[in-house]
């Protein structure tokens, strides 16, 4: 018998989407902002039932790349949550404070 998968520390703060759709739909927080998300889903591919990832706090630059920022994770949540992390992790390397921080209005959303 195999041992069950270490608990993978997260690090982000994470809550269920405001849209409410799908139900099992995830938004990433970092420093209060949304930074990632990942959901089930439900498309009619070989991937429905998969958790669809994306970090989306960064903006594609010519001259630096960080590795993929969206994909497709089979098994539990945490895992999908945990990849998303590691994506935005190697992108605030690269990159530095996001976009959608950086340019984020004083007080606004």
């Amino acid at each position: 018998m195999s041992d069950p998968p270490p608990k993978l520390p997260l690090k982000l703060q994470w809550r269920r989407s405001p849209l409410g759709h799908p139900p099992e739909d995830y938004v990433a927080l970092w420093e209060g902002t949304e930074v990632g998300r990942f959901y089930r889903y439900d498309g009619s591919s070989e991937n429905k039932g998969l958790w669809l990832w994306t970090v989306f706090a960064y903006h594609r630059s010519p001259t630096a790349e960080s590795g993929p920022t969206g994909d497709f994770v089979k098994g539990a949540a945490r895992e999908a949550a945990f990849v998303v992390e590691e994506a935005f992790e190697r992108a605030r390397a690269v990159w530095g404070t996001p976009d959608v921080v950086r340019f984020k209005e004083p007080g606004g959303r």
